[in-house]
């Protein structure tokens, strides 16, 4: 079996966050993240629109946290795509 690898990307608006746990890589941006989420066997993200759209195309199997941001509604979107059974 191989080795577990996880991946944190804070994104554009959270460069500033540190590694979250002990092993878990981190890297602040990913300019090839639809590659990345084409490889990954789980994807655990906030729902925001782009994330959310990128995973979807990507086809990974994705547990999604939802939260309200001062610009955007993620629980409302968590809402959206479980209402049509994504």
């Amino acid at each position: 079996m191989p080795a577990l690898r996880m991946i944190f990307v804070s994104g554009p608006q959270n460069e500033e966050t540190g590694p979250p746990l002990p092993g878990v890589e981190f890297v602040p941006f990913e300019p090839k993240m639809p590659a990345l989420l084409g490889l990954a066997r789980l994807v655990i993200a906030h729902t925001g629109y782009n994330t959310t759209q990128e995973i979807l195309a990507a086809g990974t199997p994705a547990a999604f946290l939802p939260m309200v941001t001062k610009y955007d509604d993620g629980v409302a979107r968590a809402r959206q795509w479980q209402r049509v059974g994504v």
